[in-house]
């Protein structure tokens, strides 16, 4: 991803594809919010242009243990840990739907959303 300083717009390439490069003398300035914003970032979904909302995923105990080694994206924090069957509950930020859908869907049926509701509709309905 890169930050296309003519419009401002943040644009997203696929380096294995790129063909032609020249390589300048010039150097960029990295802005820090869009390192900060792409350190949260999950995946290519990601829009920087979106506001940041949070996305709350019960996850089971089957499965918790793996979300505990390896945190989803550096937003993922371990909202309540189950003491009766060890499954959690995280919360993390996301700024798209499509960004945390994979996710989901790979752990289906270990995983499930609590909020937001509308994103959970999305899912079941899918």
């Amino acid at each position: 991803m890169a930050l296309d300083s003519r419009n401002n717009i943040l644009k997203k390439y696929h380096i294995k594809s790129m063909t032609n490069i020249t390589i300048l003398e010039k150097t960029f300035t990295r802005s820090k919010d869009l390192d900060d914003s792409l350190e949260n970032a999950i995946n290519i979904w990601f829009n920087i242009e979106n506001e940041l909302f949070d996305v709350v995923l019960h996850v089971n105990s089957t499965v918790a243990k793996y979300f505990q080694r390896k945190p989803i994206s550096k937003s993922q924090i371990i909202s309540s840990i189950n003491s009766e069957d060890v499954s959690i509950e995280i919360t993390l930020k996301i700024t798209h739907a499509i960004e945390i859908m994979p996710t989901i869907f790979h752990w289906i049926p270990h995983i499930k959303v609590v909020e937001p509701e509308w994103l959970n509709g999305e899912v079941k309905e899918i």
